[in-house]
């Protein structure tokens, strides 16, 4: 995973601005993957989201919005991908900034293979469960991610990145 998150990185020139740097949620997944040490290799910044239960000053905020500003890409994890329509679901919670998921232009998503589930009827089963066994563990929100952004609104043009990242690639991890 981390080989593939430098070569991802390394290949996805910016849209703007000559300056590539890469903000990722600083959750253990991606800790273990080892994505800071994947991406640095002195031609791009790295900066982990806040931690969760961290606290939010004022200018821990600042650095964090100008510092999503200037990200190029975004990794961050998924609670679940439903497999038969290729959707990425993203409970949101404190310390994973769903943002992330939606300013820069290329979004990294890493998974382990026991997060796959076959279609959105598994999906609605394992909400259940989550809510039967505590009824605080659902989110007041989630979000939904289909693959790229892209809409053909205007003139029946069709374009990328209008609403979100121009790319989404999906590592999975196999026997994690």
């Amino acid at each position: 995973a981390g080989e593939t998150v430098r070569e991802i990185t390394a290949n996805s020139e910016p849209e703007w601005d000559h300056q590539r740097s890469v903000m990722a949620w600083q959750v253990p997944l991606l800790q273990a993957v080892g994505v800071e040490a994947a991406v640095a290799d002195g031609r791009m910044a790295f900066h982990w989201s806040p931690a969760p239960g961290a606290p939010i000053t004022a200018a821990c905020r600042d650095a964090f919005r100008r510092q999503l500003g200037e990200a190029r890409i975004g990794i961050t994890t998924a609670d679940w991908c439903v497999a038969d329509t290729g959707t990425l679901v993203l409970r949101n919670r404190p310390g994973e900034p769903v943002a992330v998921s939606l300013v820069p232009s290329v979004h990294v998503v890493i998974v382990e293979q026991s997060q796959l589930l076959y279609d959105f009827n598994d999906l609605y089963g394992r909400l259940r469960e989550a809510r039967r066994a505590d009824p605080e563990a659902l989110t007041a929100r989630m979000t939904f991610i289909s693959g790229p952004s892209k809409t053909g609104d205007i003139e029946l043009v069709m374009v990328h990145g209008a609403h979100g990242p121009r790319a989404l690639h999906l590592i999975v991890i196999r026997g994690a």
